[in-house]
């Protein structure tokens, strides 16, 4: 969905997500275990964590330190359950999909 005064914005046929230009929506961000929202240009060097292997505590100590970094409005999340468990709520569209077919739908998207 684009804002009502965006939509006239975009071209009127098909094109891949990442060539829309809509200057009011945030840029999508990344969650990271270890360095918390990550803008996408961000070089990071490979780690070995994940919040499955986190306590209830750690992850809700992880949230409490990206929740006040999210950007304001409606947020769509591409991530699993563990990480949005304890975030605000938003929009999930890949949530009735497996990790296979999920990682299937982002190869043949992107």
């Amino acid at each position: 969905m684009c804002p009502p005064s965006h939509c006239a914005k975009i071209p009127h046929r098909p094109l891949p997500l990442k060539q829309l230009k809509i200057q009011d929506l945030a840029p999508p961000l990344f969650l990271s275990v270890l360095h918390g929202l990550v803008n996408p240009d961000t070089m990071l060097a490979p780690y070995e964590m994940a919040l499955n292997n986190m306590n209830v505590a750690e992850r809700k100590a992880w949230a409490d330190t990206v929740r006040p970094n999210l950007p304001p409005g409606h947020l769509v999340y591409f991530a699993g359950e563990c990480y949005r468990k304890y975030l605000p709520d938003g929009e999930v569209p890949m949530k009735s999909m497996g990790i296979g077919m999920q990682l299937q739908w982002l190869t043949n998207k992107g």
